[in-house]
């Protein structure tokens, strides 16, 4: 199972596209995901063993200001990186030069007029050699004349064509399926060759000699790969199936991936393990994992060895731990740059209180035996239970 790594960059749309799974964006403040959020689940991840696909999906990537930075994370791991914007996107050439970072970049749309008007993007990234491809979502009002439309335009411009209904829109908002719609409409779909983000078949049809590739799906199975990271940084299980509200500490990504998918049934006794975060006295948080890094670093003297153990770069730990000391205000580790232990670090005498005050907190937290097990008379339970020892 090779998992796949859901990533919405951003929170809140000003599009209408119909059956929009995100109803919940279209009003409120815009949220963005930052950049330390998504690399702490990446690391977490990486160090479990896993090597995700990463996708950014809608509302719009590229309505974050700091898109590139987040793309050049992914990229950084040598992951890959498959982006979803509206071809409507209201960004300029500006935000388009983000899109020559992914592998694959797929222009959603749902009008002739939607691909129409982005030419001049499509034509900016083709040029660039960037690898684009046009995902039309058909809905049960799609008629035939507009889909053949669609098809032919995109014909005309040798780009590779998908059709899908609307991406993670959950089967009970959504129950168009495109394999019908285009049967309908007298193609002859061939039998699924392959899946897409571990939750879609792949079937393949032709207009003329114009390959067509079409999604059926979304099929929730036992062990499905995917995971979920929401602008707010936090982590659940897949998008669909109303499982968005089902919220997971980043220290349990490896169980994660290993969920079944909620309409599972839950017959067994559930363990929780709790969490810690240390708050400074102005509000930032530094979480369980940082505090992970810096005691692993402090027992092993050496970016390099550490990077090695967690199958990441010296300089993803070298930027995290940076930024630890950045919101803490002091020196955690002095490099040691020369001779035999070139590349070593030795923690700080500040360091080493920190470490000692984390280790005792969490000791006092393990001592606890939290487990809850689920009602018999059906009672929901809580998807996680998170317990955290603020301290400045």
């Amino acid at each position: 199972m090779k998992p796949v790594l859901i990533v919405r960059p951003v929170r809140g749309c000003d599009a209408s596209c119909s059956q929009c799974p995100w109803r919940e964006t279209k009003s409120g403040e815009r949220t963005y995901l930052k950049k330390d959020k998504l690399e702490l689940v990446l690391d977490a991840m990486i160090g479990s063993g896993y090597r995700p696909e990463v996708c950014f999906i809608c509302p719009d990537p590229l309505l974050h200001p700091g898109v590139t930075d987040l793309m050049m994370s992914v990229k950084e791991r040598r992951l890959p990186l498959r982006v979803f914007t509206p071809s409507s996107t209201g960004s300029e050439e500006e935000g388009w030069r983000s899109l020559l970072i992914p592998d694959e970049i797929f222009l959603f749309s749902y009008t002739h007029s939607d691909i129409s008007g982005a030419r001049k993007m499509m034509r900016y990234l083709l040029s660039r050699g960037a690898n684009v491809k046009v995902a039309l979502f058909i809905t049960q009002n799609t008629n035939e004349r507009e889909l053949l439309t669609c098809i032919d335009l995109i014909r005309e411009k040798g780009v590779q064509m998908w059709i899908s209904p609307p991406i993670f829109c959950p089967p009970t908002v959504c129950s168009t399926s495109a394999v019908a719609i285009m049967e309908r409409q007298g193609f002859e779909v061939s039998e699924p060759f392959r899946k897409f983000m571990d939750v879609y078949m792949v079937r393949v049809t032709f207009r003329r000699d114009f390959p067509i590739y079409v999604l059926d799906g979304p099929y929730c199975k036992l062990n499905c790969g995917m995971v979920f990271l929401d602008s707010a940084g936090y982590v659940g299980k897949c998008p669909v199936e109303g499982t968005l509200n089902m919220l997971y500490s980043p220290l349990e990504i490896a169980g994660i991936v290993r969920l079944n998918c909620s309409k599972i049934s839950r017959s067994t006794k559930y363990s929780f393990s709790a969490s810690l975060v240390l708050v400074t006295k102005d509000g930032r948080r530094i979480y369980e994992d940082d505090l992970e890094i810096l005691s692993a670093l402090a027992d092993l003297g050496s970016f390099s060895r550490l990077a090695r153990a967690l199958n990441t770069s010296p300089a993803s730990i070298y930027k995290r731990v940076r930024s630890i000391e950045k919101i803490l205000g002091i020196n955690l580790f002095m490099s040691r740059k020369g001779g035999s232990d070139r590349g070593g670090c030795t923690p700080t005498p500040e360091c080493l209180e920190l470490i000692k005050r984390y280790k005792i907190a969490k000791s006092s937290i393990l001592s606890k035996n939290l487990k809850i097990s689920q009602k018999k008379n059906g009672t929901s339970i809580p998807s996680f239970v998170e317990k955290r020892n603020n301290y400045t």
